[in-house]
């Protein structure tokens, strides 16, 4: 057996650059969910919870919405990561899940082009399962990873800048790098002062 070149082992035609990218991505995911918490139910939790992230994130990109069937799959999932989760608390719950969603609602009040309403209950949730620390962390790497790219564009000369930027994805990423590490990396950030 060779490599395939690109080339669809199945049906012999070329697999997109997107296919890749999905599969790569979901790839990473679950690795990194049983890297971070071995096999355990917390590794199999953080696994389908990443799975569904990434799922909404390449609906995002591809239709520029959340779709709410899957936003409800991420609600199930994530009342399974919260009962396997023993740091689980009520209050620091509750606080997370309006600390990030709120102002993003009141800001799709103001401006309904720039985020729906799938995006701000996607928010709720993932904030309801991180806390308000980690939802916070989780905010401020989607920011910066969103920004990175929206300088990347800049940079290519992108014609069209009146148009939408799926902005999912960097969400999906931001809180999936502070569900699986998120303490660690507030506890490296407060150790440097």
């Amino acid at each position: 057996m060779g490599i395939l070149r690109g080339i669809c082992c199945r049906c012999g035609r070329v697999i997109c650059p997107h296919c890749l990218g999905a599969g790569i991505s979901v790839g990473v995911v679950v690795t990194a969910a049983f890297v971070f918490y071995g096999f355990t139910w917390q590794g199999l939790a953080a696994a389908l919870w990443g799975l569904i992230l990434s799922q909404l994130s390449l609906a995002d990109i591809y239709t520029m919405t959340a779709p709410y069937g899957l936003v409800l799959v991420l609600a199930f999932i994530s009342s399974l990561c919260l009962m396997v989760s023993p740091e689980f608390s009520w209050f620091n719950s509750l606080i997370g899940m309006f600390v990030i969603s709120a102002p993003m609602f009141i800001l799709s009040l103001f401006y309904p082009r720039g985020m729906g309403g799938g995006d701000v209950i996607f928010l709720a949730i993932t904030g309801f399962v991180l806390g308000w620390r980690l939802s916070i962390l989780g905010a401020i790497i989607s920011i910066i990873a969103g920004g990175i790219y929206g300088i990347y564009l800049l940079n290519r000369n992108w014609d069209n800048l009146s148009r939408r930027i799926p902005f999912l994805p960097f969400w999906s990423l931001g809180t999936y790098i502070a569900f699986l590490g998120g303490y660690s990396i507030i506890e490296w950030y407060l150790s440097i002062f």
